[in-house]
């Protein structure tokens, strides 16, 4: 609840006698979700040890470890989903605006917006299309390690 009132507030700071705006509040947002990952960089995995008997459900489900372990991915991945949204929609709006000024510029304020919207549907596309083929690959590779589920 407090968020939005003061991200509207953030929006309206000049920086460079410019007010941040929307897409400055979206880079703010961004930089700040980067700072959890520094202490990420400089932690080490423990080492891996195999236990002599497997754990009953009984006892994951008695496990406290095994609740916070739960609950901090369910909230980690509910924010990694928030900042790929604002990452996306940051993209896309510096995409769509550029290739309405480059066609309004050549052209005509018309073909510059009808060429903005091509823009951030292309955008998306791409982005779908190198997922796709980032996981045929990902695929062929674990495939060839046997590492396949």
């Amino acid at each position: 609840m407090v968020a939005p009132i003061l991200s509207t507030k953030l929006m309206g700071i000049n920086i460079i006698n410019d007010p941040l705006g929307w897409r400055g509040m979206y880079l703010v947002v961004l930089i700040a979700t980067l700072i959890p990952i520094i202490p990420a960089i400089f932690s080490k995995f423990p080492e891996y040890k195999e236990q002599d008997q497997p754990m009953s459900i009984k006892s994951y489900i008695k496990n406290p470890t095994i609740w916070l372990i739960v609950l901090v991915l369910s909230f980690g991945v509910t924010c990694e989903m928030g900042v790929s949204i604002v990452v996306g929609n940051f993209l896309i709006g510096v995409i769509t605006d550029l290739f309405k000024v480059i066609f309004t510029n050549i052209y005509s304020v018309e073909v510059g917006l009808k060429y903005r919207y091509s823009a951030g549907y292309i955008f998306i596309g791409i982005c779908s299309l190198v997922c796709f083929l980032g996981t045929i690959q990902l695929i062929r590779l674990l495939r060839k390690k046997d590492k396949v589920l």
